[in-house]
């Protein structure tokens, strides 16, 4: 059964063409990852997906009688709610008249699944926890198809694999975007690769993904070669017959200018590449970068770090505050691998470069200059 499709799409953004005459169905039962470079408009096609944006060219028809939840990557907190209510109601900026209030068992069922208290005001959850919420309203809700944002965003390895189960035993229609490909690998069979404002519907899962972009690179390369003598052809023709500039020739001179936008097209298709994390990258989640668990270090038997837990994620920017003596540099050292935990773990990513400056300058020799230890010994005078 179909449940949705677009037809000859067109949209632009500014003056830039995002789609044009993108063609889509979307039917029960199918399980596709949205795949393609970044800035390509995958978060948009979710929102055309679901009927909030409309193309400027084109024409799309969604089943009358389904339903369509989107979950954006950054859900909106609807204000002074408790987590238990937020489950309970409905919401309007994920489904289109989903007035059901869920039953108050399967509200207390999910919130023991995703640890959150009932009490808790979603503004004082934190990043992990109201995404973990949020996936729960998306899973409790009543809709035939799911569009997801990087549902992975924030969540730990635990709530990863809790939302991986949830997903892989609903069959409900499902389209997904995520950096994570060993989770797309999981919870979807099939993919759309977008790239160039133009979709490509592909029967292999995310693992075989690569090769057919392969296979589509060698043959648009093919393509190139023949079109580039095309028009190798066809200039010298321009340039040098005088039966160029004559009325009946202007038509061949048109097919010049067609063939040269054609092969522009090729080559703007080519630019860039599909964003996706490596496999040994996937299970440390969305861009994770360390990840420490109930970590605990004494000192002279005083706990100086006690139970402490965090995540931290590719392109943060974080600084650590607290009084002389609190267990900063401690921490930093935890993190950094300088110093292992009494308790607990902390997991770095693998292949990670890291570079640690203490604030006692260990790792500066005060036998060097200052020349010599800006240029690692080795330094050239040029004048």
């Amino acid at each position: 059964m179909t449940l949705l499709r677009l037809e000859q799409i067109s949209l632009h953004l500014g003056d830039r063409m995002l789609f044009e005459d993108l063609t889509l169905t979307v039917s029960a039962g199918d399980r596709l990852a949205l795949v393609g470079r970044n800035g390509v408009g995958k978060s948009t096609l979710l929102s055309l997906l679901a009927g909030e944006i409309e193309a400027d060219a084109g024409s799309s028809w969604r089943h009358p009688r389904r339903r369509f939840f989107r979950l954006p990557q950054d859900p909106l907190r609807p204000a002074g709610l408790t987590a238990a209510a937020f489950l309970a109601e409905g919401w309007d900026a994920g489904i289109a008249g989903d007035e059901r209030r869920a039953e108050p068992h399967e509200v207390e069922r999910l919130l023991a699944e995703i640890g959150s208290d009932g009490d808790a005001r979603l503004e004082t959850l934190s990043g992990g926890a109201w995404r973990r919420l949020a996936l729960g309203r998306a899973l409790l809700a009543e809709a035939d198809l799911l569009l997801l944002d990087e549902p992975t965003n924030h969540l730990d390895l635990a709530a990863i694999r809790w939302l991986e189960e949830r997903l892989a035993a609903d069959r409900r229609a499902l389209v997904v975007i995520s950096h994570d490909r060993a989770f797309l690998a999981r919870v979807t069979d099939a993919c759309l690769w977008l790239e160039a404002g133009r979709i490509h519907r592909l029967s292999c899962g995310i693992t075989e993904l690569p090769a057919h972009v392969e296979e589509v690179r060698r043959e648009e390369a093919e393509r190139l070669e023949k079109l580039g003598r095309r028009i190798a052809a066809e200039t010298r023709w321009a340039r040098e017959g005088i039966t160029a500039r004559r009325k009946r020739n202007q038509g061949r001179l048109r097919r010049l200018e067609r063939l040269r936008e054609a092969r522009g097209r090729l080559l703007a298709r080519r630019e860039g590449t599909l964003a996706l994390d490596p496999p040994g990258a996937a299970r440390k989640g969305a861009q994770l970068v360390i990840e420490a668990e109930n970590v605990v270090k004494r000192h002279r038997g005083r706990a100086i770090i006690d139970g402490f837990s965090t995540r931290i994620m590719r392109g943060e920017r974080i600084g650590i505050v607290g009084a002389n003596g609190a267990g900063k540099t401690t921490l930093v050292r935890l993190l950094a691998g300088l110093d292992e935990p009494d308790e607990g773990r902390v997991r770095r990513a693998e292949g990670m470069r890291l570079l640690y400056f203490g604030q006692m300058r260990a790792t500066l020799d005060p036998e060097r200059t200052l020349v010599e230890t800006i240029t690692d010994g080795t330094h050239t005078h040029v004048r």
